[in-house]
């Protein structure tokens, strides 16, 4: 049935039936529509990647971070000069701990000579000791000597009973004597040497912990390489968790990323890579391919700005690339579905 018109031409007001016949129609191909949209965005994949941020280093190199809190005294090393493992960096101040090792020092050497004082005394003590002993056996000796004569004068009538009794009375006197020395307990000294000796040795502890907690004012290169340094200045405070330098050693062969917290357990060992570099960026960068080789077991960093540290290779192909260079990598980490990925949280 064709349109009807009216006398003046126009057509004919729209009836109530064919009204919600066009509704539904209208209704229907919105539904159709919709249903396709939501469904291709379930089908349709898009390329998942990680934007993560990072420098060049090498496959040797370590972090210097202080082994204790305090403040900058003096800065040794900058950026680009090398260094050997146990070379003095940073020295952090130190008067008190300075101090401890002085005092420490004094007591050491106060229990020092007394214990040698004391060990002197004793052996002095021993030396005259074993002499009386000697002589008293000597004496005891002859005093013996001279009482047989006595007694065998006095049987022929030629020496007195009083001259008898002398010495008799002698050798029991050197007998006492003798006895008397030999009973004598020397272990004293002995004693209240060890006593010393444990002083001493606890004194020699106490130093060890002070020379250690003040070697600790002093930042050492863990290991031989070129110095990459942070930023921190004189009088600054120095926290454990901050990283003062980076020693690489060898050949910038590898990059140091920091993935965010959102992509830390979705990235895996092997995970392909796209890597700009800040040195060769300019108006169409040059993009380098590399992997990741290493992750880090845990998530860290401040309050903040948590994440994993990733260790990739990539091909520097025939570009001179630096330790330290600053680097922007997207990983690869798969499809996602469209809505997946518009709707990622």
């Amino acid at each position: 049935m064709g349109n009807v018109r009216t006398e003046a031409g126009g057509a004919l007001p729209e009836t109530r039936h064919e009204h919600v016949r066009r509704r539904n129609k209208i209704m229907l191909y919105t539904s159709l529509t919709l249903i396709i949209i939501i469904s291709l965005g379930f089908i349709i994949k898009v390329p998942y990647k990680a934007v993560a941020t990072g420098y060049i280093t090498t496959l040797e190199y370590a972090d210097v971070r202080a082994s204790t809190s305090g403040r900058v005294a003096e800065i040794l090393v900058s950026s680009g000069d090398s260094v050997k493992k146990g070379d003095p960096m940073v020295r952090l101040e130190s008067d008190t701990e300075q101090a401890a090792v002085d005092e420490a020092s004094k007591q050491v050497s106060k229990a020092e000579a007394e214990l040698t004082l004391r060990t002197a005394t004793a052996i002095e003590n021993k030396r005259s000791h074993a002499e009386a002993i000697k002589l008293a056996e000597l004496e005891l000796k002859y005093a013996t000597e001279q009482l047989e004569v006595t007694k065998s004068l006095h049987e022929k009538g030629l020496a007195s009973g009083r001259r008898l009794s002398e010495d008799t009375f002698a050798v029991k006197k050197g007998e006492e004597l003798l006895r008397s020395l030999k009973e004598k307990d020397l272990s004293l000294e002995d004693k209240q040497i060890a006593v010393l000796q444990q002083e001493l040795e606890s004194q020699r502890n106490a130093l060890s912990r002070a020379q250690a907690e003040l070697k600790k004012r002093t930042i050492y290169a863990p290991i031989d390489g070129t110095v990459t340094r942070y930023s921190f200045y004189i009088g600054e405070m120095l926290r454990t968790d901050m990283v003062l330098y980076e020693i690489f050693q060898g050949e910038a062969n590898c990059i140091k990323l920091r993935i965010p917290e959102k992509y830390a357990q979705k990235v895996a060992v092997d995970t392909p890579l796209r890597l700009t570099l800040g040195t060769y960026r300019g108006i169409i960068p040059h993009k380098f391919n590399g992997k990741v080789n290493y992750l880090r077991g845990v998530v860290e960093g401040t309050a903040d700005n948590y994440y994993r540290v990733a260790y990739c290779e990539f091909n520097p192909e025939n570009f001179e690339v630096s330790p330290g260079t600053s680097a922007t990598a997207k990983l690869y980490l798969g499809k996602k579905t469209l809505w997946g990925f518009i709707f990622e949280p």
